[in-house]
């Protein structure tokens, strides 16, 4: 018994909506009429989540590809990786696909290094 491989996209969507919010990209998307689609993900499986087990999720925007945005998921119970969901996010505004120019204008201020892991732990910062 333990967490369904579906499941951890669908957290990982909660925890990209919940940086999304707290970061204000949400609001500063709202404003410029703009939507972030998925467009890209991958999971990497690494231990088990056992049903009420208790996890952290950390999610956050860690650069550009051409103009799709990289948000990584990585969730932990302590120091200890159990996943990580990568994902690719597309800007669409009002006439369609955001340039590179203006993807990165909307979010490059919310980029922050990637959470240091080595060996499938959460290293010392």
């Amino acid at each position: 018994m333990h967490m369904n491989q579906a499941s951890y996209a669908t957290v990982a969507e909660f925890g990209r909506t919940d940086w999304a919010f707290r970061s204000g990209l949400f609001t500063r998307m709202w404003k410029a009429r703009c939507k972030p689609v998925v467009a890209e993900q991958r999971l990497v499986y690494r231990r088990e989540l056992k049903p009420g087990q208790r996890y952290v999720i950390d999610t956050r925007a860690t650069g550009f590809d051409g103009r799709l945005l990289n948000v990584d998921s990585i969730l932990r119970v302590d120091k200890q990786v159990h996943a990580v969901v990568y994902t690719k996010l597309i800007t669409i505004g009002p006439r369609g696909v955001l340039s590179l120019e203006d993807s990165q204008e909307l979010a490059s201020s919310f980029i922050t290094d990637p959470l240091p892991i080595e060996d499938w732990r959460v290293a010392a910062s």
